[in-house]
């Protein structure tokens, strides 16, 4: 009887029956939109994680390309200073090499003269019972002579003592007339310790990922294994997807590494030598927020079938909300990283392609100063070489202060500053690149006082005479004016002006106006000059605008709201 009682007191009725069925429905129509979201949200990860790989793997093989043409300029601007007599002898030679700092400079390693039949004829540093030898055999020698151009070789093991594994750079070297071969520059660099490929070995993608260089026959150039260079990245046939690489393809997609994990490869081949670019992220790495996110979900979802009955209903609306919402702000979140990320990344990339090519000029100008012999062509290259050494100074001021501005937050010291002064001081430091361009140069003298920052002041008139200096066509004029209870300072200029379309854009790092005159000068371009005037402008409390004419000139004025006074 007690057994019977019990069993329909707990037996559960319609309406609860009806309850549970309807709690069961929509804990099942939950379940079924988190899944969907959950996968339309892992697919839109992994485009979006895919994206990323392409994007960095094409930098990188980007800056790679860059620099492999760089050395390759660089070699080729040797070889074409190397005259009959340098080669005459072996000793003659050795002297030609020692002196070339520049050359020596950038090929780490060792640089090379070779004859024509392959016989070494000196080599810097000097090696003693080397000279004589024969490498004919070599193929970058093979090659460079019968291309009769320069080549980057296949990697190798070096015949020196270290037995290093090095790529080498050749290319010939032409009598005065142009139509003999008298000799073949080369230079090399290790792969072991390499300068040409930095620090890409040791760079990480996400936490445990990382970046591989092979040849276009598979054999590792670069990889964080040192142990691995010049082996083959896989066994042939071991990898579809690499070796569809090697075939030619360029892109994104999941693969397994060497040591069996799920990855995210890129493939970017490098169109000067071939060889490819390979970026490796695991996919367990990769996809841990996600995981991460749906054991969180897994938990709520639990926790809801638990508490699910009479408000069933409200508690899976607030979850599909909630996912919903952090959907949103993931997606927003990732969609911000990403665009900083490749702001930052073409900030940087020109940054360093602008570094490299003021460098390589200053080299190139001290190179030629060395063998030149006129005493007034070695003072008017000199007069160069200052010119470009202020150049590079103001280029690393300006990096430093935009990364500043970047990082940190800046805020003026604000004291009076005496506009005379400041004046003075531009007209002194200019006064030189004006008179190199032929510029009259003038900054018409003021009384007036202006309460502001005297060091964000003076860098902001700098970029902005500097800019006027590159693009005027003879007249440069700086005033300063009282406006009520403001001061406007101009800088006019009778340049090539600048046109509608581009005002709104040359205040953006490393914007070039595009008109015909700005297109000839030759150190040109706004750079970062203008993008830190505009910071700097901001944080002042002050404004900007910019009036210009297309073949007449511009005019750029400042205007500061303190009220000014007259001393």
């Amino acid at each position: 009887m007690v057994t019977r009682h019990t069993q329909r007191r707990f037996r559960p009725g319609l309406p609860s029956r009806i309850a549970l069925l309807v709690t069961l429905s929509m804990v099942l129509a939950v379940g079924l939109i988190t899944a969907v979201q959950l996968w339309l949200f892992r697919e839109n990860l992994r485009q979006t994680l895919f994206t990323e790989q392409e994007t960095f793997s094409t930098a990188v093989a980007a800056n790679l390309e860059q620099q492999l043409i760089t050395l390759k300029n660089a070699l080729i601007s040797s070889a074409r200073a190397v005259t009959e007599a340098d080669v005459a002898s072996g000793d003659a030679a050795q002297r030609y090499l020692d002196t070339n700092a520049g050359l020596n400079a950038i090929f780490e390693r060792s640089v090379f003269l070779f004859s024509p039949s392959g016989d070494l004829i000196a080599e810097r540093p000097f090696l003693p019972n080397r000279r004589g030898q024969n490498f004919a055999w070599r193929d970058y020698l093979r090659n460079a002579l019968q291309r009769r151009g320069p080549v980057i070789s296949e990697p190798f093991v070096t015949t020196k003592d270290d037995r290093h594994a090095v790529i080498m750079f050749a290319t010939p070297v032409f009598s005065r007339d142009g139509r003999e071969i008298i000799a073949v520059n080369t230079g090399s660099f290790g792969l072991t310790h390499p300068v040409l490929l930095g620090n890409l070995a040791n760079t990480v993608v996400g936490r445990t990922g990382y970046i591989y260089l092979v040849t276009r026959d598979g054999a590792l150039v670069m990889h964080p294994d040192k142990s691995r260079l010049l082996q083959r990245a896989f066994p042939r046939g071991h990898n579809p997807l690499f070796e569809r690489a090697l075939a030619g393809f360029d892109g994104v997609a999941d693969t397994i590494d060497p040591d069996g994990r799920r990855v995210i490869s890129s493939f970017k081949h490098i169109p000067s030598t071939q060889w490819m670019v390979v970026t490796v992220y695991p996919q367990d790495e990769a996809f841990a927020s996600f995981n991460q996110l749906v054991r969180n979900l897994l938990v709520i979802f639990v926790l809801s079938m638990v508490a699910a009955g009479a408000l069933v209903g409200f508690l899976a609306r607030g979850l599909v909300h909630k996912i919903q919402s952090k959907n949103e702000i993931l997606r927003r979140i990732k969609a911000d990283s990403l665009q900083k990320l490749r702001t930052r990344n073409q900030f940087f990339n020109e940054a360093s392609h602008d570094f490299r090519q003021r460098l390589h000029g200053m080299q190139l100008l001290i190179n030629t100063a060395e063998r030149t012999r006129t005493p007034g062509n070695v003072q008017a290259i000199f007069a160069r070489v200052k010119s470009a050494v202020a150049d590079l100074q103001r280029y690393l001021d300006n990096f430093l202060e935009i990364t500043r501005f970047e990082t940190v937050s800046v805020f003026p010291m604000k004291a009076s500053v005496a506009l005379q002064d400041v004046f003075q001081r531009l007209e002194l430091q200019f006064e030189d690149a004006a008179l190199l361009r032929r510029v009259d140069l003038r900054l018409r003298p003021t009384p007036l006082l202006l309460r502001t920052d005297e060091k964000m002041l003076l860098r902001v008139l700098e970029n902005l005479l500097s800019n006027a200096l590159k693009f005027c066509d003879s007249v440069v004029l700086v005033t300063a004016r009282q406006r009520g209870q403001a001061v406007e300072i101009r800088v006019m200029d009778n340049g090539a002006g600048i046109s509608e379309a581009e005002k709104a854009a040359i205040f953006d790092a490393f914007v070039q106006g595009r008109s015909a005159e700005r297109s000839r000068v030759t150190d040109g371009g706004f750079g970062l000059g203008l993008s830190i005037v505009l910071r700097s402008v901001v944080v002042l409390g002050a404004t900007i605008d910019i009036q210009s004419t297309v073949g007449r000139g511009t005019t750029v004025s400042v205007v500061f709201p303190r009220a000014a006074q007259t001393r």
